[in-house]
């Protein structure tokens, strides 16, 4: 009964004692709470975008034995590490916007607590490049010269994770037959024909090698490619990509009804355009308006140049020329322009490298002496660029860029 009395009156000088402590400031009056009664929790400290995947940090309070934590992703939940690590990552995300949350969980998976919401953004990452596979009976196959590299470059796709891939034309020689086209591109870039969206150039139409048959209006071209190389006939289409606008032209003008004003392609891509006023546009062909290669400038897209521009296109992608070239933005008229599209010449997928001839106007970077391809990333309102030279090559360009 003593020892009972004796514990009351302890009780009752504690409570007394912190009650005046807390009256005069010296101890938080969330303090005076039994700490058995605080509850677990766990809040994001960062919460970032690397390589297409969330990347965040956690903070975690009071969490019993074996608890573990989860980021929650557009309401689905990751992958749980223990509570000792403070950095998870997600699986890859699809461009655009995305809720994450953290999940604190017991061993056996029951919630705890979970943080408020962040919101990130996944812009959209792109490798192109043209002119990529040698002819499987082409001298040099192997790769191991100074041609055919398609299998070098190839592997640099597997190093980040794109959610597309642009083929900048020629991705066949040296006739874009089908057989070709699953031997040789089919077995190293094919690899990633789930992302890939083609577009045609002269060797899948067989137009400029001796020997290629004539007249196959690029059939194994699209008999490989299938409904994504779009129309048969057409050989032109457009998608969305994230929140840019995509157009894929078709430089081979001969064979679809032309490419000057008011032809088929020209009144598709001035509608096109018009239907769809995004931010930012993109295109791409293969034979380049503007070069310094030996190949020389296609005047021929002169029209379709002019209604992108119109259009306020930001970005231009081309092969053909097997060089790699940036041109600062400019006008139809080859003229410097704050409000010009940017143009780059990506030849260097493999085939072979070529040269060239005198710089042309606004060429700010040149090179023809490693193959490579680009990496894009493609923002809300801008663009980065990203030369990846293939394994033991050092060249480099990068950059950033706003769109109009």
């Amino acid at each position: 009964m003593q020892s009972s009395s004796r514990r009351a009156a302890w009780r009752a000088l504690l409570t007394a004692t912190v009650a005046a402590l807390v009256s005069v400031g010296l101890l938080p009056a969330a303090a005076s709470q039994a700490r058995s009664s605080a509850k677990p929790s766990i809040r994001l400290v960062t919460a970032g975008i690397a390589d297409s995947r969330v990347v965040a940090k956690v903070a975690v309070s009071r969490a019993p034995t074996g608890a573990r934590w989860k980021l929650r992703v557009d309401g689905k939940q990751q992958r749980s590490v223990p509570k000792a690590t403070r950095w998870g990552t997600s699986g890859f995300l699809a461009p655009g916007t995305h809720k994450v949350q953290a999940l604190l969980v017991t061993r056996r998976g029951a919630p705890l607590s979970v943080s408020a919401t962040r919101s990130v953004y996944v812009n959209v990452s792109v490798a192109a490049a043209g002119d990529i596979a040698c002819d499987p009976n082409q001298p040099g196959y192997a790769g191991t010269g100074t041609v055919c590299h398609q299998r070098q470059t190839a592997a640099l796709l597997g190093k980040h994770h794109y959610h597309a891939v642009f083929t900048l034309g020629d991705e066949q020689y040296e006739c874009g037959v089908l057989d070709a086209y699953k031997v040789s591109y089919g077995s190293t870039w094919g690899k990633y024909q789930a992302i890939t969206h083609p577009s045609a150039g002269d060797h899948e139409y067989g137009t400029t090698k001796v020997g290629c048959p004539k007249g196959t209006n690029a059939s194994g071209y699209f008999a490989y490619w299938g409904a994504k190389a779009g129309d048969p006939t057409k050989g032109y289409y457009s998608y969305d990509l994230g929140g840019w606008h995509v157009v894929v032209l078709n430089s081979n003008c001969a064979d679809i009804g032309g490419c000057g004003k008011g032809s088929p392609q020209e009144q598709w891509l001035a509608a096109d355009l018009a239907a769809h006023p995004s931010v930012c546009t993109a295109a791409y062909w293969h034979e380049p308006r503007f070069t310094s290669g030996l190949a020389g400038d296609a005047t021929t897209v002169d029209a379709l140049w002019r209604d992108l521009y119109a259009a306020h296109a930001d970005l231009v992608l081309n092969g053909h020329a097997h060089v790699y070239e940036r041109f600062a933005p400019q006008n139809p008229d080859g003229v410097a322009a704050p409000d010009g599209i940017t143009e780059i010449v990506v030849g260097t997928g493999g085939r072979s490298l070529s040269g060239f001839g005198p710089p042309a106007a606004n060429s700010v970077v040149r090179q023809s002496s490693t193959f490579g391809i680009l990496s894009l990333t493609l923002g809300k309102s801008s663009f980065s660029w990203r030369f990846v030279p293939e394994a033991g090559s050092t060249f480099a360009d990068s950059g950033t860029t706003a769109c109009h």
